[in-house]
């Protein structure tokens, strides 16, 4: 192996451990990954929809860290598994596992895990690293999801796509609440909509909402901005709103929203899960609001909803 192909190889060094012996690995590890990095894989529980998040401490955590196959030799492993060994004998600790990495095997095989996907009749959602071959009537959105959601193959982000296409959306101004990725927001102006602002309140889903815009050539159309949504925002109203969000943040949000509103605007809501969507369905209709459609996708539901004037 030359140093090249060396420099190219990572070993992947993990290992379940019981809770309380999660930071005496973490220490060992410390000691010999890559610039003393490590990771810390959490058990947990959550609902269906992703609410309610807990870490269950009394199942194993995966601790992992990553070496130099250049440093990585026999000495090095056996010193390490006979401390692992020491740990496992006060607290369960589970055995070591090395799995070689390429740096470029990282990157082809996410690009191969993302491909063009066709999310609705029209839309067509393809990342930068794959060319599509457009029909007539197609509306082709460039995406490069990074760490943000949304990359068209999410049961809501499909329901979405699908009711935007049955929506007069051209020419409106668009609000879309929890942008990701930005794809609604990309969405909606490909259908005409004359103005989309678009927020989150996650700093990584801004970022990667406007290197999308830019990726489409639309940053003159579609504003992107850190908001938590705890007031309406300053550029309303709007003429239709989007938020494709969990039903118990629509619940929270839903006076903002609607404050976000123009008279006579409506309201497309997603990442409804089917147990917890009368929830949603009380709360808008006693907010005023009359629901016009509904579709569902496995458990997955999208409403739209007009203002009542």
């Amino acid at each position: 192996m030359t140093d090249h192909e060396a420099a190219e190889e990572w070993l992947e060094l993990s290992v379940e451990a019981d809770y309380e012996a999660v930071e005496s690995v973490v220490e060992l590890f410390s000691r010999h990954g890559y610039q003393g990095g490590v990771s810390i894989e959490e058990p947990f529980t959550q609902d269906p929809d992703g609410d309610n998040l807990k870490v269950d401490i009394t199942r194993p955590f995966a601790v992992s860290t990553f070496v130099s196959a250049a440093s990585f030799d026999a000495a090095l492993k056996e010193e390490i598994e006979q401390a692992l060994w020491f740990l496992g004998s006060m607290r369960p600790v589970g055995s070591l596992r090395v799995t070689s990495h390429r740096e470029t095997d990282w990157e082809e095989a996410w690009k191969k895990h993302f491909s063009p996907v066709r999310a609705s009749d029209r839309f067509v959602i393809r990342p930068p690293w794959h060319e599509v071959e457009a029909t007539p009537g197609d509306l082709v959105i460039t995406l490069d999801p990074g760490m943000a959601f949304g990359t068209g193959t999410h049961p809501t982000t499909r329901l979405c796509l699908q009711l935007l296409e049955s929506m007069p959306v051209a020419g409106k101004r668009v609000l879309d609440a929890g942008t990701g990725t930005g794809v609604l927001a990309l969405g909606a102006v490909l259908l005409g909509a004359d103005a989309v602002t678009a927020v989150d309140i996650d700093q990584v889903a801004v970022r990667q909402s406007g290197e999308n815009v830019a990726l489409n050539g639309l940053e003159g159309r579609i504003s992107i901005r850190e908001d938590d949504l705890s007031s309406p925002p300053e550029d309303g109203p709007f003429e239709l709103v989007i938020a494709n969000i969990i039903s118990r943040i629509l619940i929270e949000i839903h006076p903002a929203l609607l404050a976000a509103m123009a008279d006579d605007a409506t309201l497309l809501l997603s990442g409804i899960i089917e147990d917890k969507e009368q929830g949603v369905i009380d709360c808008y209709a006693a907010a005023g609001l009359t629901r016009l459609d509904r579709l569902q996708m496995g458990d997955w539901i999208a409403h739209i909803w007009k203002r009542q004037i």
